[in-house]
C-alpha cells in the first residue's frame, strides 16, 4: 500500500500543472477590454494577456465580473493576510457551524463551501503563473503555479498552489502545499503540509495530521474512489 502511495504521490506531482484552459463559471460577455499589460483590480470586465499587477484582481466586481488574468499576476494579496491570521485563529479553536458541529482543521466539518458561487454571472480566472505578497483570496479557478505569501484562498486549483499558512479551498486537481494546514471539500493529487484535511477525492497526504474523510492517519494517508 505504501508503495502504491508513492506512485500516486509522484503522478500527482508531475501532472499536476496540467489543466482545462475552460474552467470558467459561465460565458464570457458581449463587451471586454483587452489588454496585454493591466493594473488590477479592475471594475470592468476584463481580459489581460501577458501581465498583471497591483493590489488584487477585483474587490465587489470579482462577484459578478468576467475577469481572466494570463501569463503572470503580481499583486500586492492585503486580504491574505488578514485572511491567513484569521484562518489560523478560526481552524485552530475551532468554531460551531450553523448545525452545532465544531468545524476546525482537523474535524470533518466546515470545509470550504461553494453557496457563494450561485450568484456569480460570470467569475473570476487566473492562468500560469501568479505570485501574492499576502495572498490570493478571490473566489477563483487558478491555473498553473501559485504562490501566496499567507493564505491560498480561493475556489478551485488547478496545478500547484504553495501558501506560506493555508490554503482553504473547495476543489483542487495537483499539488497543494500549505506551511501549516490544507482544507478542501475535494481533491485530486497530493496535499503537504502540518495538517491536510479533505472530505473526499483520489489524493495523498503528507503531513502530521491527514484526514480524508473519517479516516485519519498520521505522516502519510491515501484515499482513492
Amino acid at each position: 500500500m505504501k508503495k502504491r502511495c508513492k506512485l500516486f504521490a509522484i503522478f500527482f506531482a508531475l501532472t499536476g500543472s496540467v489543466y482545462s484552459a475552460h474552467a470558467q463559471y459561465g460565458k464570457m460577455p458581449d463587451t471586454v477590454i483587452k489588454k496585454w499589460v493591466g493594473l488590477t483590480p479592475v471594475n470592468k470586465h476584463t481580459k489581460i494577456k501577458a501581465l498583471a499587477l497591483g493590489i488584487t484582481p477585483a474587490f465587489g466586481f470579482a462577484d459578478e465580473g468576467y475577469i481572466n488574468m494570463n501569463g503572470l499576476n503580481l499583486e500586492v494579496g492585503p486580504f491574505g493576510i488578514i485572511g491567513g491570521i484569521w484562518g489560523m485563529m478560526y481552524g485552530l479553536a475551532g468554531v460551531k457551524d450553523s448545525s452545532g458541529h465544531t468545524a476546525s482543521f482537523f474535524s470533518r466539518y466546515g470545509y470550504p463551501d461553494t453557496s457563494e458561487l450561485h450568484y456569480i454571472k460570470y467569475g473570476t480566472t487566473i492562468n500560469e503563473l501568479s505570485a501574492s505578497m499576502g495572498g490570493l483570496t478571490v473566489v477563483s479557478v487558478n491555473n498553473g503555479v501559485f504562490i501566496n505569501g499567507l493564505a491560498g484562498m480561493n475556489y478551485m486549483s488547478n496545478g500547484i498552489q504553495v501558501s506560506g499558512l493555508i490554503n482553504a479551498l473547495h476543489k483542487f486537481n495537483g499539488v497543494l502545499i500549505g506551511g501549516f494546514a490544507n482544507k478542501a471539500q475535494k481533491g485530486n493529487g497530493l496535499m503537504i503540509g502540518l495538517i491536510n484535511n479533505c472530505q473526499s477525492g483520489n489524493l495523498v497526504q503528507i503531513g502530521l495530521f491527514n484526514r480524508i474523510g473519517r479516516r485519519v492517519i498520521p505522516f502519510i494517508n491515501c484515499g482513492f474512489k
